[in-house]
């Protein structure tokens, strides 16, 4: 019995953890919309890894393909969120839970998606500097026109999110 209730606490740590992730990218978009600009960014790492995986041989074709998978996990989760495929296993149902996992679901969308889009264009222009991490897909959509707005939705979208990993956090039944 002590095996499954350790069980149950470590899974309800991971998505508290997550939930933790989410707020942080979520501060991450506020300072993005404020302005602010930091040191060595997910940009900046990202840049370096696709412009390794690009010297290999067959690297353009790996980062394109990672372009793709980044997609459909993007998709995945406005499926997820449109369709409410994810509050089945709470064994409490809870309204705004619901509501906010399929705000959060669709703002990953648009992250993912970005972020999938800029893989797949550094990979078909053989250009490593097109690929972007999180900071650079916000700040790609902060440049769009309504930059900001789209920001602070994707920025809320995330709040959701990480309020929703809450919500599972409390009611998903672990058992299963």
């Amino acid at each position: 019995m002590q095996a499954v209730q350790d069980d149950e606490w470590g899974k309800r740590l991971g998505y508290l953890g997550r939930t933790a992730i989410y707020f942080g990218l979520t501060y991450s978009a506020a300072k993005i919309a404020a302005g602010a600009r930091g040191g060595d960014s997910q940009n900046e790492k990202t840049h370096k890894a696709a412009g390794l995986v690009l010297s290999w041989p067959g690297g353009r074709e790996l980062v394109i393909a990672a372009g793709v998978v980044a997609i459909g996990v993007g998709l995945w989760n406005l499926y997820r969120g449109v369709a409410c495929k994810f509050d089945d296993k709470w064994r409490r149902h809870s309204t705004w839970g619901t509501r906010a996992g399929v705000v959060g679901h669709c703002a990953r969308f648009v992250v993912f998606g970005l972020i999938g889009i800029f893989a797949i264009d550094a990979g078909v222009n053989y250009d490593p500097k097109k690929a972007v991490g999180l900071d650079g897909a916000l700040q790609q959509l902060a440049q769009r026109a309504y930059g900001e707005w789209l920001l602070g939705l994707t920025a809320a979208g995330l709040v959701a999110y990480g309020l929703y990993c809450f919500v599972d956090a409390r009611y998903r039944d672990v058992t299963r």
